[in-house]
């Protein structure tokens, strides 16, 4: 959260301290976030959604550039959990909307979750 110390605020304010913990670096981007919508002189829809947008794609980014590639180390370094799957028994349980309310079924793998989902007609959910 963006609440931090008022004077760790002074100092990233007016000093450009840099985060230091994961409140201030919510603080820092809560403020450009801030400046930006009063820049543009007060919410809109439009300016909400472009700020929302740009977070997004912020957080993607820094997942495929930086937390992905480090997942990946891990894996090796460390095994995959996932795979081989054993597909002699099921891997999960979900559900699938379809117009008659949820349909229960155990899904084995990816494939067969696209295959239901086709099959029922339904979404994922």
């Amino acid at each position: 959260m963006p609440y931090i110390d008022p004077e760790r605020r002074h100092q990233i304010d007016e000093h450009g301290s840099k985060a230091c913990s994961p409140g201030e670096l919510n603080y820092k981007i809560t403020m450009l976030a801030k400046d930006y919508l009063q820049r543009a002189q007060g919410p809109s829809y439009k300016i909400i959604n472009e700020i929302i947008g740009v977070l997004e794609c912020v957080k993607l980014e820094f997942y495929r550039r930086i937390a992905a590639p480090y997942e990946n180390d891990k894996q090796q370094a460390n095994g995959d959990v996932y795979y081989p799957l054993d597909t002699s028994t099921p891997q999960s349980l979900d559900y699938i909307v379809i117009d008659k309310g949820f349909w229960n079924a155990e899904i084995t793998s990816p494939i067969n979750r696209e295959l239901d989902v086709q099959q029922y007609g339904g979404k994922k959910g």
